[in-house]
């Protein structure tokens, strides 16, 4: 599960690196799926997992929300450019 995470991350970052239309819409879109699938695995380790694994999990996870609040605060503003990388206009 987690090499399916890390795929759709590294297609929202280097959507956001290539400035590609709708790149923030698509790491947003992975992050989320990321945030998501981090908080089914840590639920499922919980449940029967050792201690190492819950702690990768509680370690991933507030990451994860943090790049997502990232990603939130540097929304580009306007249709045309709402695809550029908000460092570039």
């Amino acid at each position: 599960a987690e090499a399916i995470i890390g795929v759709a991350l590294a297609a929202g970052a280097v959507a956001l690196l290539r400035a590609r239309p709708h790149a923030w819409g698509v790491a947003v879109a992975a992050n989320i799926f990321a945030v998501a699938g981090f908080a089914v695995g840590l639920t499922r380790t919980v449940q029967g997992g050792g201690a190492l694994d819950i702690g990768y999990h509680l370690t991933v996870l507030p990451l994860l929300l943090l790049t997502l609040v990232l990603l939130a605060r540097a929304r580009p503003s306007g249709g045309a450019s709402a695809g550029m990388h908000p460092a570039r206009g």
